[in-house]
């Protein structure tokens, strides 16, 4: 049920794409980086403990620094930006990694599970509302614009048509091109990582520290505080023993 589920909502979404002017191929593309993002963000924040990662690379320059310049349709283009501003640039509003650990909970109780899929759709749809009336509400009350954060109300709608302007217009930029030898570290290193911690049981740095290394947030923050301590339990461990 669930994987023909999956499959409807995935048509559904290309379905709606073509319905407003996205090539199909491009689509698809636009789908596959999302939902591989989606996948990897709540592997990350589910088992790394984390409680909010960012990526450093934008979807659709991904797509036009491979495909090339006029890849997107006009209304593609703002669409593409639009679920790339809303969807991975603020990461908050990905519910996976929030789901899995519900998922995870839920295995301590051993009653009426079938009931907690409801009441997480439930439990989703209510707070849509009230977050909804909430922000609306204050907004037309004392004006958007007059909001102690201005990302939502500014800065994010002028990033978002602003991006799409940049590429009906044809404006290339360095981090809308393809760059093969980063591209190519990144896999070999990514690759290397995962290897080392699936094939031998003594290596002790997992391929998780680099996704996060990634993000601004963990790279200017927590990234070497996490090192340190990480360093500071192995030597412990590995001088002292485990009493």
């Amino acid at each position: 049920m669930a994987f023909w589920g999956f499959c409807v909502s995935i048509a559904g979404c290309l379905v709606w794409y073509w319905y407003h002017g996205m090539r199909l191929g491009v689509a698809l593309a636009v789908l596959v980086l999302m939902f591989s993002w989606f996948l990897v963000y709540a592997r990350v924040v589910a088992q790394g403990g984390v409680t909010v990662v960012r990526n450093m690379w934008v979807m659709p320059q991904v797509i036009e620094g491979i495909a090339g310049a006029g890849v997107f349709s006009r209304p593609g283009a703002v669409i593409a930006s639009m679920q790339n501003l809303l969807l991975m640039e603020m990461p908050s509003t990905v519910l996976a990694p929030m789901a899995m650990n519900a998922f995870r909970i839920s295995q301590v109780f051993k009653k009426r599970r079938r009931l907690f899929v409801p009441a997480l759709f439930a439990a989703i749809l209510v707070a849509m509302a009230c977050t909804g009336y909430i922000v609306l509400s204050q907004a037309y009350r004392h004006g958007a614009v007059n909001f102690g954060d201005t990302w939502p109300v500014q800065q994010l709608p002028k990033a978002t048509f602003g991006e799409a302007q940049r590429i009906i217009n044809f404006e290339s930029t360095p981090h809308s091109r393809f760059y093969l030898r980063p591209f190519s570290i990144g896999v070999v290193g990514m690759g290397s990582l995962m290897f080392m911690r699936a094939r031998f049981y003594w290596w002790p740095i997992h391929s998780l520290g680099l996704l996060c290394l990634s993000s601004w947030n963990m790279s200017n923050r927590l990234w070497f505080p996490f090192f340190l301590g990480w360093l500071a339990k192995a030597s412990i461990m590995r001088f002292a023993g485990g009493r």
